[in-house]
C-alpha cells in the first residue's frame, strides 16, 4: 500500500498536537520538588555534564645565577577542574593537578583540592568535607594560576609547604546576617608533614580558625580584612601561628588603570623542642599601565621555622593579560640567603585555560 505525501503529513501532524506540552519540550534542568521538597531547586544539565577546564601553565627559567644554572623549561602544571551538582544538598569540586618543577626531572600528579560543599544545612553556613587549601591568610587558598606572580610568596612555600597548606579534613562557615560581610570559618585538617604540622591524625588535627570582613570604601575602591590562627602537633609537641592579611583592589570601570595592593603577616612557633617564635610577611603591588598590561613587584621576608635561615626576596615583573582566558609574564627575582649566597632569576610564563573559568577569591 503506498501512502501519499499529504496523508502522511497530515498523521504526523495530529500526532504532534497529541502529545502534552510538557513532553513536547527539550530537557534542559531537573527538578528535585518531588525529592526534596523544603529544599528543591532546579539543577542544569551539568548533573549529567559537569563543568570542566584545563588550565595549562607553562614555565621557563630564562637566566640564573645559581653554579650550575638551572635553565629549565616545561609545563609546571596542568590543572583539570570538575565541578558539578550531586543533588540538592551538595556541590562537588575537584581540581587535579599534573605537576613538574623546573628545578626536578620529576612529574607527579597531586589532587590539589577536592571536597563536597553542604550550602543548605542552615542559612549562612556552608560545611566542607575533602580535602582542603587551609585557611591561614588569603593566598593559601588560591591555586598558582589564580596568582598575581609567578609563584607564591615565601611565607607560603617556607612555613606551610610547598603548595601551601592543603590537606584531608573538614571545615565549617559562617556569615553573619547583615549588610556588612563578615565570616567566620573553623577547619579540622589532617596534613602531612610539613615545616611547621606534622604527626596529626583524626584524634589530633591541625586546628584552623580564620575571620574576614569586606570593605567598600567607594564604588570602584574595596578592600578585605582577615585573621587567621592554627594549632596543631609537630614532633611531640604542639605549633601555632597567628596571621593577619589585607587586599585592597581598586577597578575604574572601564579605564584600564586597575591597581591591587595585598600584604600578609604570620607569627609562628613550631612545636620542635628549643624552638622560638619567628615571623614572616610580605607585600605586593600590581598595577595596570594600559588595558591589559601590568606591572608588578613584591618584598618578602620569612624566617624558617627550623631557625635555620632567614629568606629575603624582591620580584617585579611584566603580565600582558590578553584576556581572561590567557597571559604572558615576565618575571625578575632576587632572593637573599642568611646562609648562602643571593640568587638572580629570571622567569617566563605563558598560561592558558579552556572550559568555564571559575571565579578568583577575593
Amino acid at each position: 500500500m503506498v501512502i501519499s505525501t499529504v496523508a502522511l503529513g497530515a498523521a504526523v501532524s495530529s500526532l504532534a498536537l497529541a502529545v502534552p506540552e510538557s513532553l513536547s519540550r527539550p530537557v534542559v534542568s531537573l527538578n528535585y520538588g518531588d525529592l526534596a521538597p523544603s529544599v528543591a531547586r532546579e539543577q542544569t544539565q551539568n548533573a549529567f555534564n559537569p563543568d570542566m577546564s584545563l588550565v595549562f601553565n607553562f614555565g621557563a627559567r630564562l637566566s640564573d645565577s645559581m653554579v650550575p644554572p638551572a635553565r629549565r623549561a616545561g609545563m609546571r602544571e596542568i590543572e583539570w577542574g570538575i565541578a558539578a551538582d550531586v543533588d540538592p544538598y551538595m556541590r562537588a569540586e575537584a581540581y587535579i593537578a599534573f605537576a613538574s618543577s623546573l628545578d626536578e626531572d620529576e612529574s607527579e600528579v597531586e589532587v590539589e583540592e577536592a571536597f563536597g560543599a553542604y550550602t543548605g544545612l542552615a542559612k549562612g553556613t556552608e560545611v566542607r568535607v575533602g580535602k582542603l587549601a587551609g585557611a591561614i591568610g588569603r593566598i593559601n587558598r588560591n591555586h598558582v594560576d589564580q596568582l598575581d606572580f609567578f609563584d607564591y610568596p615565601l611565607i607560603v612555600t617556607e612555613v606551610l609547604g610547598e603548595e601551601g597548606l592543603r590537606a584531608p579534613g573538614a571545615s565549617w562557615a559562617y556569615l553573619f546576617p547583615g549588610d556588612r560581610f563578615n565570616e567566620i570559618m573553623i577547619e579540622a585538617l589532617i596534613p602531612a608533614d610539613g615545616p611547621l604540622f606534622g604527626g596529626s591524625d583524626t584524634a589530633k588535627p591541625v586546628w584552623i580558625g580564620h575571620y574576614r570582613t569586606f570593605f567598600d570604601f567607594t564604588q570602584d575602591f574595596s578592600g578585605q580584612l582577615g585573621f587567621s590562627y592554627g594549632t596543631g602537633p609537630m614532633d611531640g609537641g604542639t605549633s601555632n601561628v597567628y596571621g593577619a592579611d589585607f587586599v585592597a583592589k581598586l577597578r575604574p570601570g572601564g579605564t584600564g588603570r586597575s591597581l591591587i595592593f595585598e600584604t600578609e603577616a604570620l607569627w609562628y612557633q613550631a612545636g620542635t623542642p628549643g624552638s622560638s617564635q619567628r615571623n614572616g610577611h610580605f607585600a605586593s603591588l600590581a598595577l595596570e599601565l594600559t588595558k591589559r598590561l601590568w606591572v608588578g613587584a613584591r618584598y618578602d621576608y620569612v624566617q624558617l621555622p627550623d631557625g635555620s635561615d632567614t629568606l629575603r626576596a624582591f620580584s617585579g615583573g611584566l603580565t600582558l593579560k590578553m584576556t581572561e582566558f590567557q597571559l604572558i609574564r615576565l618575571e625578575w627575582q632576587n632572593i637573599d640567603s642568611n646562609a648562602g649566597a643571593s640568587r638572580n632569576q629570571l622567569f617566563l610564563q605563558v598560561q592558558f585555560l579552556i572550559g568555564p573559568h571559575r571565579a578568583h577569591k577575593y
